[in-house]
């Protein structure tokens, strides 16, 4: 591993550029009581994406129309995480130093309680001691998804997650990356991509499946994709990402992730973790940068 956080956010690393079926790792969730925070929030959760994340989005969103329209899908949303953005761009920065900075569409299937936890925009850390795969880890320990859409429904209890991932350097050797020091596994079976750490994975949409209504994404212009609603599943923690907002000058959606994920944290007091992450990196630039290249 290179450019390592420190180390209390040691599920956030960048791994080093040279060296699904998507089994759900999206992470267990706690129940959290009903909270109304729409009037609560008094600014957009987030600032515009940036340049380079706009255009991300509009080219795997364009890729996306074709490949979906068989499916039955009756909502989409936009996912956004200025804290997995900046995340991404540092290991795609890393990447590009070794002509690696390439993106694949991809996709998870999950079911519609873990959208609870997408409100983190992340997966499960393949390191992380919560680390658990619901439907089998046959390739090893890692963020399982895939090219191919129609295997991930398959595996889409009620829902898809819609993501750019960065490969890296990529084997078809299937045993441990501390062996074959690779970046991600391609296993032969449809379009499966096996990726090391989150910070390779850009969560972008998230597709609703078997509803009552049944939409065309090429009747939808990207900029009528509205916001994943992750507020009333951590609402629970808006009064001190409120606090966090006021006193880091920060967006309250990106406070609201950062607490999310300071209470997922073992052994840890949350308001240490967000306190330590909030001094280690400049937040504001995080959320307010247009220099990021792609």
């Amino acid at each position: 591993l290179m450019g390592n956080k420190p180390s209390k956010k040691n599920e956030s690393q960048i791994v080093a550029a040279t060296s699904s079926g998507s089994p759900d790792t999206t992470p267990a969730t706690e129940p959290v009581p009903e909270v109304s925070v729409a009037k609560k929030v008094k600014k957009d959760l987030f600032p515009p994406p940036i340049p380079a994340v706009a255009k991300i989005q509009q080219e795997m969103y364009n890729k996306m129309i074709p490949i979906t329209k068989h499916l039955h899908i009756s909502k989409i949303n936009l996912l956004r995480s200025p804290f997995m953005e900046f995340l991404f761009f540092d290991q795609l920065h890393a990447f590009k130093q070794f002509g690696q900075g390439g993106l694949t569409l991809a996709f998870h299937g999950t079911s519609s309680k873990n959208l609870n936890s997408i409100s983190d925009l992340g997966f499960l850390d393949p390191n992380s001691p919560k680390y658990h795969v619901a439907n089998g880890n046959v390739y090893g320990k890692g963020i399982y998804m895939t090219e191919d859409i129609n295997y991930a429904a398959g595996y889409a209890r009620n829902s898809l997650i819609v993501t750019a991932v960065l490969e890296g350097h990529s084997t078809k050797d299937m045993r441990d990356f501390e062996i074959t020091e690779a970046n991600s596994k391609r296993p032969p079976v449809n379009g499966m991509i096996v990726l090391q750490s989150t910070t390779q994975v850009l969560p972008l949409f998230v597709l609703e499946l078997k509803g009552s209504k049944k939409l065309q994404l090429s009747n939808i212009p990207l900029s009528d994709v509205t916001l994943f609603d992750f507020t009333s599943q951590l609402g629970k923690y808006l009064p001190r990402a409120e606090e966090i907002s006021e006193k880091h000058n920060v967006s309250v959606g990106l406070a609201l992730h950062l607490c999310y994920r300071a209470h997922q944290q073992t052994d840890e007091d949350p308001d240490e973790w967000v306190e330590d992450y909030c001094s280690s990196f400049n937040l504001q630039d995080l959320e307010m940068t247009t220099e990021v290249k792609i």
